[in-house]
């Protein structure tokens, strides 16, 4: 019954702003904790080719808060990533310098973990900059955010969103 009230509420907030876009969500449930996550569209921050650069997508614990930042390695350096960073520029002129704490891979996948700081400033200030560092080469790319890209991560949690189950 919570987890329907609480979903009841995410949907409900979401669908506050009609001026922001629409997205899908989709709800994970892991098998083996239980724990419930909601994984959402992603944003590509690429080149206009879209050969180099990186997409992110937010994962919302079932609480509503953001936790995780998946971060998905296009074209910067090789495809193997360990050791991956991002530093977000805010128009503010503040930054923010992430990590990625999962293992070597080669399928350039980083997540992410955002503390409560670091997630209530990027759900409440538009972003100038990102930049993406594949820590196994150390190739950067840097991506200004234009237009609606500067609020993504708000439009996600504020805006109409499909819930998919």
């Amino acid at each position: 019954m919570k987890k329907n009230i609480l979903l009841l509420v995410m949907v409900l907030a979401f669908n506050l702003s009609s001026a922001q876009g629409n997205y899908e969500v989709s709800k994970y449930v892991d098998d083996m904790s239980g724990k419930v996550s909601y994984l959402s569209d992603v944003l590509i921050l690429a080149n206009a080719e879209e050969s180099m650069g990186f997409t992110v997508q937010p994962v919302f614990s079932e609480s509503n808060e953001l936790d995780i930042l998946v971060i998905e390695n296009i074209g910067i350096g090789s495809s193997c990533v360990e050791n991956s960073t991002c530093i977000i520029l805010f128009d503010d002129g503040t930054k923010l310098n992430l990590e990625a704490w999962n293992d070597f891979n080669c399928d350039g996948t980083n997540y992410m973990s955002l503390n409560r700081k670091q997630r209530e400033h990027i759900l409440t200030s538009p972003i100038d900059r990102w930049r993406f560092t594949n820590g196994r080469d150390y190739v950067k790319y840097t991506r200004k955010l234009l237009g609606k890209e500067k609020y993504y991560l708000q439009d996600i949690l504020y805006s109409g969103v499909k819930v998919i189950k």
